[in-house]
């Protein structure tokens, strides 16, 4: 069968359960997992009426998807808030691979979701899609490279079970200044983020109290969130992604009031040694967090860098206009353009 043999649609609510089936070829978990995951990310979105997404029907079954789901960003300087669309999960069964179901789908996707929307924002293509990806226009914006902070130490050690009392050998609580807990303070972090400077001319994610209380609901995704407090307000947080394993943990969000807050949240990270490693993707942070992580320790081409970059491939965030043939001014918002990373 071609492209053309097969009904490519947007998804309906009704077609979920068999989009989770579908999707055990690519999660490898089972279907009742694969449900919480997609509620969670395409039906219980707060940002949209309705899930984003494309299938691909073969007679009454769906046997292809490539779901999308939105983020909300703003431009602070100006005021400027726009829906940035992201490709969630791609998935072909198996039997109809080879087709050309996913850039089809990927084709039609353009068609419907503009003009409601904007800018496509790529970030976790990899070896199999970037081809398709381009193909489609996607530009890269840069590549997905790491600053890694390691401490040797603690892969010896084995970790008590993540949502216990301990995490890496200490307990959450207070540490002076410092709080460690399990749990987001989700109207305290969105007060924090929205107090921010509104100078920038830059086009930031809008790190709300709605997006914290969908985004941390997110299924077996373990975060640990650590606050910095004056006089007992919360005045900055970082939060790390956690492995299963205990000893790796990703920065994936962070904000303060002022930046001495994120500063000693990141010394006391480096000081404690909880991980094994902890890594942030180095285009994210702005240049005065990157001033204050190399003396911390965090590195571009560390060994362990070096590995990952010999065993795989770096790949590129990518980007492109919503619009299916994008004039020139679709690359821009608010006169800035898409394309740079800046």
């Amino acid at each position: 069968m071609s492209p053309g043999e097969y009904e490519i649609r947007p998804v309906l609510r009704g077609d979920f359960p068999q989009v989770a089936d579908l999707l055990r070829h690519l999660t490898r978990a089972d279907s009742s997992w694969n449900r919480d995951y997609l509620t969670w990310k395409y039906l219980d979105n707060p940002f949209v009426e309705r899930p984003l997404g494309i299938v691909a029907v073969a007679g009454r079954e769906v046997v292809g998807f490539r779901g999308y789901y939105a983020t909300p960003w703003q431009v602070p300087a100006s005021g400027y808030e726009t829906l940035v669309l992201s490709p969630g999960d791609t998935c072909v069964h198996p039997g109809h691979r080879r087709k050309g179901l996913s850039v089809a789908m990927g084709r039609v996707a353009m068609q419907e979701l503009h003009p409601d929307y904007r800018i496509f924002l790529n970030m976790t293509a990899g070896a199999s899609s970037v081809p398709g990806y381009l193909r489609m226009g996607f530009v890269p914006l840069h590549d997905k490279s790491r600053l890694t902070l390691t401490s040797f130490g603690r892969w010896a050690r084995a970790l008590p079970r993540f949502r216990g009392s301990l995490l890496g050998g200490f307990e959450f609580g207070e540490f002076g200044d410092i709080v460690v807990s399990p749990d987001p303070l989700h109207e305290e972090m969105g007060r924090v983020a929205m107090d921010r400077s509104s100078s920038e001319a830059r086009l930031t994610p809008l790190q709300d109290e709605r997006f914290s209380h969908w985004y941390f609901r997110a299924p077996r995704m373990n975060h640990v969130f650590y606050y910095a407090r004056e006089h007992g307000r919360v005045t900055g947080y970082v939060v790390l992604r956690v492995a299963a394993s205990g000893q790796l943990a990703t920065i994936t969000d962070y904000s303060r009031r002022s930046f001495d807050a994120v500063a000693r949240i990141l010394a006391f990270l480096a000081r404690s040694r909880t991980f094994g490693l902890i890594w942030i993707y180095s285009f994210t942070p702005n240049p005065e967090l990157r001033r204050l992580l190399h003396p911390l320790g965090f590195r571009g081409d560390g060994a362990i860098e070096r590995v990952r970059r010999r065993m795989n491939r770096v790949w590129p965030l990518l980007v492109r206009p919503v619009r299916a043939n994008p004039e020139d001014e679709d690359w821009f918002v608010e006169r800035l353009d898409i394309r740079e990373i800046s």
